[in-house]
């Protein structure tokens, strides 16, 4: 994760008013700019004489979205604005009678349906929140400048300076107002905006305020843009530019051995070093593994079979950050994890798949079993994690798998069976899920067969024969046009325009970590510069290992 820039403050002298401009220390090389910036939806209120305000999240708002959150009092400069989870960017105030604060928050998967800002000295009080898709949640902000502009119709913002490409500008215009009609008090923004949020306190003492966004270029100097309304009274200019989200990294070569990022531990023993001693309730055999979506730098992995434990795991330096157990219905035979979008924005998916697991009676159906993501940072770092359930049968007969894939984008599931002859099924959900249900079954459709590589080596070798072609987890990678495929021994990408004909591609063999013994476990990095794994172990120390993009 990048480290937060540090941020250089200066005053701007305007008609008898200061005002704090902040911007961001130059940025090291960025990874390519992904996909653009994109508005979800805004939400605003406002309140007379109040020592704190509320506003709804606004609709549509996700798990790993950014919320942007402009707070301005009439008034009283001396006003501090905050709000528990929210990061202060930077505050312009006039001399005697307007501040504005901006704010942001990363959403989580477990967010209140309302914010409440609070307000130090009662004040005339409006805030606006807006959320924005596609952001860098590790380090959303790359600049933010500001201005007073003393009693004028004008909006002047200075000058903007990008360091990376494809940053969307969010450009905020709040304005003293003295009126009780509202719909006079309009702002407009730059040409070349698109408005996202706009209101009014009507009142001798009110405020006007707008919000409106422009996705930028190239990381070129912006000279300000200009806004207006129809009365002179004093006015803030302020300016956020978002950072976009990492691309996700394709590679055409990987690096020819694995890392070690470390055996997983948890504390330290009597000496002092790690602790890699796990303990089986903790972690029994590893099974499968998934890249968080909302915690950075951490990877989920689970135990074996009919066990409920899974750890939250640092992929910098193995450690144990979480522990907990997944709450899965009339659990069989809990194969592997996937994560991936859902209605609570970002979740696990646990593919309850297997049949070979020493209990008689293998079933014929099978589930998947749905939780929203902990929010490690949030203080979410143990307990029972519940969910949503999906049963289901296959079309034909009832299959061994170990590998359950959801799609990045569409978050569409996947499940590949387990074929010592090379040619896997691929079956899927529809693309829209069915209503969670304990009794209802969705037969699932085939889409692909997947031809994994065959044992060509000595006959004599009856295990290894038997096991090589087997494929014993997968997971798509972040742009959503590859498969990582994991066997007993080897490991394989899939490529294509679209993860439809990556399925139906030819494998392309990647490096397989050294020393695994029983390969379990893989997923890519969220950004795809590189996955992990996992190898199944009967008992502890387990190692996590990382196979880099060249």
């Amino acid at each position: 994760m990048r480290q937060r820039p540090r941020f250089l403050t200066a005053l701007l002298i305007a008609p008898v008013a200061t005002a704090t401009l902040l911007g961001s220390s130059p940025a090291a090389a960025a990874a390519p700019a992904g996909p653009s910036i994109t508005l979800r939806s805004s939400s605003s209120a406002t309140s007379t004489k109040a020592e704190s305000i509320t506003v709804a999240k606004p609709a549509g708002a996700l798990a790993g979205d950014v919320l942007v959150a402009r707070v301005a009092n009439q008034g009283n400069v001396r006003a501090q604005m905050t709000a528990p989870g929210w990061t202060v960017v930077g505050a312009t105030n006039s001399a005697a009678m307007l501040k504005v604060v901006l704010l942001t928050k990363v959403l989580t998967g477990a967010e209140p349906a309302t914010y409440t800002f609070d307000v130090s000295v009662r004040s005339n009080v409006v805030v606006s929140v807006s959320a924005f898709d596609n952001v860098d949640t590790a380090d959303p902000v790359d600049s933010s400048v500001g201005r007073v502009n003393g009693f004028a119709k004008v909006f002047r913002t200075p000058t903007v300076v990008p360091t990376g490409g494809n940053e969307l500008a969010v450009w905020f215009g709040t304005q003293l107002y003295a009126g009780s009609d509202c719909g006079a008090a309009g702002i407009t923004p730059p040409a070349g905006m698109s408005a996202a949020a706009h209101g009014c306190l009507a009142s001798p003492e009110g405020l006007a305020f707008t919000t409106a966004y422009r996705q930028l270029g190239a990381p070129t100097a912006h000279p300000g843009w200009v806004g207006h309304s129809d009365f002179p009274r004093t006015n803030v200019t302020q300016v956020l530019a978002l950072r976009p989200a990492p691309a996700a990294q394709a590679a055409d070569q990987y690096a020819r051995a694995s890392v070690d990022v470390g055996r997983l531990w948890d504390g330290y023993d009597g000496s002092g070093r790690h602790n890699t001693a796990l303990p089986d309730r903790v972690l029994h055999e590893p099974s499968g593994l998934a890249s968080s979506r909302i915690n950075p730098e951490v990877a989920y992995v689970h135990s074996e079979s009919d066990v409920a434990g899974m750890v939250a795991v640092s992929t910098r330096d193995a450690r144990v950050l979480g522990k907990f157990d997944l709450a899965i219905p009339r659990q069989w035979d809990w194969e592997d994890i996937a994560t991936g979008p859902c209605p609570a924005g970002r979740c696990i998916f646990a593919g309850d798949i297997g049949r070979v697991n020493g209990k008689p009676s293998p079933p014929s159906t099978f589930s998947v079993y749905r939780v929203a993501e902990p929010d490690l940072a949030a203080g979410r770092r143990s307990g029972q994690l519940a969910g949503d359930w999906f049963r289901f049968r296959y079309p034909d007969a009832p299959h061994d798998a170990e590998a359950l894939v959801v799609h990045p984008l569409t978050g569409r599931i996947y499940v590949i069976t387990k074929e010592q002859s090379g040619r896997s099924g691929v079956y899927a959900f529809p693309a829209d899920l069915p209503a969670p249900s304990a009794t209802t079954i969705t037969t699932l459709s085939k889409v692909a067969t997947l031809r994994v590589p065959t044992w060509t080596g000595r006959p004599g070798e009856a295990r290894k024969a038997a096991l090589f072609a087997r494929v014993t987890a997968a997971a798509a990678h972040p742009s959503g046009t590859r498969l990582l495929v994991r066997t007993v021994y080897d490991v394989y990408e899939y490529r294509g325009t679209s993860f439809e004909a990556a399925l139906e591609s030819s494998p392309v063999a990647l490096t397989a970590p050294a020393g695994e013994g029983q390969g379990e476990a893989i997923d890519y990095a969220p950004d795809g510069s590189a996955y992990y794994t996992v190898g199944e172990r009967p008992a502890a120390p387990y190692t996590l290992k990382r196979v880099d993009r060249r």
